[in-house]
């Protein structure tokens, strides 16, 4: 079967680079949720109880960040929304001669490497939460709680020596990398089901029947002593687990 995609129409704007930048006030709440779906994102520590989050790139305009805040949680969701819209025509040739014809949807068309990027600033200290789905995800030293996931993009990251809590990451079809301090102790709990998973770490590996797994889709262990979990899921590419 042959697909061949025509647009009806074609709507086009002006590439042209700007920022924009809003506050969001914490107002005692003790956990940030950020969800979104097309912008890269990259997560630095603040000072003031309020979360920052600047915009830059093109399209910025086409860019909505909205925020509530519920049951001490403050939602913050950024999404892009393209002003390049295209009717779509698909047709469906199949190998016995038969042509079906369907159209009307509405196809999003951007550029990734010109799609408009956040930069989140908010107390290193509060809970965080990342849902992502296409953007990649660049987070600073943080001694929060974190759950991290992102559908499509890579995730890179670092914990500040010493930290002390248990960490969720997970990617479903691009990398983590992960850096950790080697003077903190961590158990791990490592996956992939079709990339590889390298680490510059001593691991401990956990043992069935007495023998160690050298390559294997999970691996779960301890660095140094053990000590809070790190859960890092990469489906279908690398985990990078660095000690530095």
């Amino acid at each position: 079967m042959k697909v061949v995609y025509t647009f009806l129409a074609v709507l086009c704007f002006a590439t042209s680079y700007s920022q924009e930048q809003q506050a969001f006030e914490l107002r005692g709440s003790n956990e940030v949720v950020i969800t979104s779906d097309y912008p890269s994102l990259k997560i630095e520590n603040g000072n003031d109880q309020k979360v920052d989050v600047k915009l830059t790139g093109a399209s910025v305009k086409a860019t909505k960040v909205t925020s509530r805040t519920e049951n001490g949680i403050l939602y913050i969701d950024i999404n892009f929304e393209p002003e390049d819209q295209r009717p779509v025509k698909v047709t469906y040739e199949y190998d016995d001669g038969t042509v079906v014809t369907e159209s009307g949807d509405q196809m999003k068309h951007w550029n990734y490497h010109t799609s408009p990027k956040a930069t989140i600033q908010l107390p290193s200290t509060i809970k965080l939460n990342v849902r992502a789905t296409y953007g990649t995800l660049d987070i600073a030293e943080r001694t929060g709680s974190m759950d991290i996931q992102s559908t499509y993009g890579g995730i890179t990251m670092k914990l500040p020596e010493g930290y002390k809590h248990d960490l969720k990451v997970e990617s479903g079809y691009s990398f983590v990398d992960l850096s950790v301090s080697k003077s903190t102790g961590y158990s791990v709990d490592l996956s992939s089901t079709y990339g590889e998973i390298m680490s510059n770490l001593d691991l401990e590996m956990a043992k069935k029947d007495g023998m160690t797994a050298l390559r294997d889709t999970r691996i779960q262990g301890t660095v140094g002593r053990g000590g809070p979990l790190l859960k890092v899921c990469a489906t279908y590419q690398n985990i990078y687990l660095r000690g530095y």
